[in-house]
């Protein structure tokens, strides 16, 4: 039977289904960038363009596929890190004393008091066809910003812990947003109040146990002291 309970502080790891199909797609874009810089280049830089100053402005051509290489290794890089055993540069970690959020980019830290109530932002955003789609983001501002989360632009704006819910739960983005917002609303208020003990068994949302990678290890030291956050912006 699977387990409902799992004892902090515990760790959520993103979900894997996405990751090969970003992995197939990231391939694919860093190799045709590779191929028209090849392809570019070699109309420009290795013939006479005319002019001299024309020459120089069509030798930059070829480097513009380097913003699309640039994304596609990026893209690729972190979609491998969320397979890595344990997701060591791509996890969510709960504990007693707060909440730390890792990704590729930058290592977040906080303590349960330094955050407002979590709530669901959602961004749209159209595609290459313009189709309409929509983000769903578990966010949280800081304690003092709390009586701005009823306004969306100032909930995602002034958000100091963003979470894609895409991530982190099962396959609709929208009931991932609401069991992970809700959960760790039950966690801070329990934290908050003084009724969450540092080995304490807590309920986990079915949307969200089979991303518990571990539970009840040792509290690493970093969450004991509770910092706004670490890392590059």
């Amino acid at each position: 039977m699977e387990p409902t309970s799992f004892t902090l502080p515990i760790r959520l790891l993103p979900r894997k289904g996405g990751q090969l199909l970003r992995i197939a797609s990231s391939i694919f874009v860093t190799g045709f960038s590779i191929f028209w810089i090849a392809m570019a280049g070699g109309s420009t830089w290795f013939t006479d363009n005319g002019p001299a100053e024309k020459i120089w402005l069509s030798h930059l051509f070829p480097l513009f596929g380097l913003l699309f290489l640039g994304a596609g290794v990026w893209q690729l890089a972190s979609a491998i890190a969320k397979l890595l055993p344990g997701s060591p540069y791509h996890h969510v970690e709960v504990s007693r004393e707060g909440l730390l959020v890792r990704t590729m980019r930058r290592k977040q830290q906080f303590g349960w008091t330094e955050l407002s109530p979590f709530d669901v932002s959602v961004r749209e955003r159209r595609d290459g066809e313009g189709d309409k789609h929509h983000d769903y983001y578990v966010v949280a501002l800081p304690a003092a910003d709390a009586a701005k989360l009823g306004d969306e632009r100032e909930r995602y704006n002034r958000a100091v812990v963003r979470i894609d819910a895409e991530d982190f739960g099962a396959d609709d983005a929208s009931a991932n947003a609401g069991d992970l917002s809700g959960w760790l609303n039950m966690l801070r208020e329990s934290a908050v109040n003084r009724r969450l003990a540092a080995r304490e068994e807590v309920p986990v949302p079915p949307g969200l146990r089979a991303l518990v990678w571990h539970s009840g290890a040792a509290p690493q030291p970093g969450l004991a002291k509770p910092q706004r956050q670490q890392g590059n912006h």
